[in-house]
């Protein structure tokens, strides 16, 4: 195609992915296709992205069948007068390597497909902000290149058993932008709607359950470290279609493709209200001041949705000798059920007017260089009255995540003192386009930042102790010296038999409170530079 129509299609090496096999964009468009000259022209830009998870691939094909109408048939060809699209056939290209016609054990078709995991067993659609393969490293170059306005990641799903072939995971409603939520739900998903049922197709939410669909769907809210969320700290309204695992895989293949030709169609007649929804966003974002981490579903509120189900009963399984739940396949209900799309503010921060990064941290520098993220290196050493956070407490996960152990219900103090910092070292304005991945990447409370995923662990361990015999004598003189001290200490002898046994224990206590122990141990490095304490 692209050497039948050179002037419309366009296809490149974008990065390497864990093979050594290339990412490839294809770019589909009229005149320019490079993005200073496609805002030019007031288009919209839409990026497409397959196979994540290669066992998933009905945007692969439904991909193939949008290009060849785009380029051969004419009643679509004014679909790229106002936009120009980018799809990247085949992300997870290690992944699909892994052929196989058994590890998706409940999925209906294709006769063969890949494998979840990349070469080294990553969840790619896990990966946008830690990118720990090449694979995200190439897409982020290419995402942050485009910048579009709509993104689409294709996928099949799993989970419960229902009549409709589609749903959809949209940029969750309360996390998106006032301006991007209001042209999203109130004109644009209609719109979609209705153009899916005319191809006699159902869009309903992602079938994220309780239980069964009777009791309920829970609007999916989507972290930084998914594509979907990753792209919605760039202000780009995000899709995730999901086509269901039990039905034929060329059923699934046709609703995706008449999806992606809905979204086209909207962009191709709505394309000057998007690109204003999107400025009007990045304007918002920027007068942020108290910004929200972290959100919690609201149970209390719900909506409720018509559904078609098949009913669902409970039975004693012959396996297990358990109760579980089977769908009767030979039945539909209609019904109203609760939709749980609902979430409110669970943690809150103040925005700084500047982060300062240590370049120490050189891996989480070239991730910023990487998103676009604009810096001021210090030009001398610098020492500064700032405000740095204290870890006081957190949880980290057991076993491996995605090749993490992730922290998560970090409990922080904010404290101010003064710091040092060195000629070089990253001072980061949050007055700028990325300022929603700067807080979340930099906030250490935040689900997907890099304090979450492990960047900053060296803080987590003293590196200077002592000796207790030489110890001991300073001890004494520190209680001596110190009454409040030596009264707390001594209340916790009495009270704490294992603390009174243990010589090493309470020569510790002591060391932790006195002004020998290391300064800097869980002192989270990032300062934080409020407007008032500008330099």
């Amino acid at each position: 195609m692209a050497e039948e129509f050179p002037e419309l299609i366009f296809i490149q090496e974008v990065g390497m992915s864990d093979v050594e096999l290339p990412i490839y964009e294809v770019v589909i468009g009229k005149e320019s296709k490079i993005p200073e000259e496609v805002r030019k022209q007031k288009k919209v830009v839409s990026m497409i992205i397959n196979g994540i998870h290669p066992g998933e691939p009905d945007g692969v094909d439904a991909s193939m069948l949008l290009t060849k109408k785009l380029l051969k048939d004419k009643e679509y060809s004014n679909l790229l007068d106002h936009q120009t699209i980018v799809i990247i056939p085949l992300y997870n290209v290690g992944g699909s390597m892994r052929r196989n016609n058994y590890t998706r054990a409940n999925q209906n078709g294709p006769r063969e497909y890949g494998f979840r995991g990349n070469i080294q067993n990553l969840d790619l659609n896990r990966d946008f902000i830690k990118c720990d393969s090449r694979n995200a490293i190439s897409f982020t170059v290419l995402f942050q290149y485009w910048k579009p306005e709509i993104f689409i990641d294709t996928h099949t799903s799993d989970g419960a058993d229902y009549p409709y072939t589609f749903s959809l995971i949209s940029s969750q409603r309360d996390k998106l932008s006032p301006p991007l939520a209001d042209l999203l739900y109130t004109k644009m998903l209609p719109a979609l709607q209705m153009m899916m049922s005319q191809k006699k197709d159902t869009i309903v939410p992602y079938v994220n359950v309780k239980d069964i669909p009777e009791n309920g769907i829970v609007d999916f809210l989507e972290s930084p470290r998914y594509s979907n969320g990753y792209a919605g700290l760039f202000h780009s309204i995000s899709f995730l279609p999901e086509t269901h695992m039990l039905k034929p895989f060329p059923k699934r293949v046709h609703a995706t493709n008449h999806f992606l030709e809905a979204v086209l169609q909207y962009n191709s007649r709505h394309f000057d209200e998007i690109i204003q929804a999107k400025k009007f966003a990045i304007q918002y974002t920027s007068s942020i001041r108290d910004y929200t981490l972290d959100w919690k579903l609201d149970e209390t509120r719900q909506d409720s949705i018509d559904f078609t189900l098949h009913p669902a009963y409970s039975y004693l399984s012959p396996v297990t000798q358990l109760n579980m739940w089977k769908y009767d396949r030979t039945k539909t209900i209609q019904k109203k059920i609760p939709f749980f799309n609902k979430y409110v503010s669970s943690t809150q921060v103040k925005v700084p007017e500047f982060y300062i990064l240590p370049q120490a941290y050189f891996e989480i520098v070239q991730l910023l260089m990487w998103n676009q993220i604009k810096f001021d290196r210090l030009e001398q050493d610098t020492c500064l009255e700032l405000f740095q956070y204290k870890i006081i407490d957190m949880k980290t996960s057991s076993d491996a995540y995605e090749n993490h152990y992730l922290h998560s219900d970090v409990q922080l103090s904010l404290i101010k003192r003064r710091q040092c910092f060195f000629k070089g070292d990253l001072l980061i304005p949050t007055n700028q386009f990325a300022k929603r991945y700067i807080i979340e990447t930099l906030e250490p409370q935040a689900p997907d930042s890099y304090f979450a995923w492990n960047y900053f662990d060296g803080i987590l361990q003293r590196k200077e102790y002592f000796s207790d015999y030489v110890f001991e004598e300073k001890a004494k003189e520190l209680l001596i010296n110190d009454k409040n001290l030596e009264r707390e200490f001594r209340k916790k002898q009495a009270e704490d038999p294992s603390f009174r046994s243990s010589n090493w224990q309470q020569l510790y206590w002591i060391y932790q409170r006195s002004n020998l122990a290391e300064p800097d141990f869980k002192i989270y490095p990032v300062g934080l530079i409020f407007s008032s304490e500008k330099k």
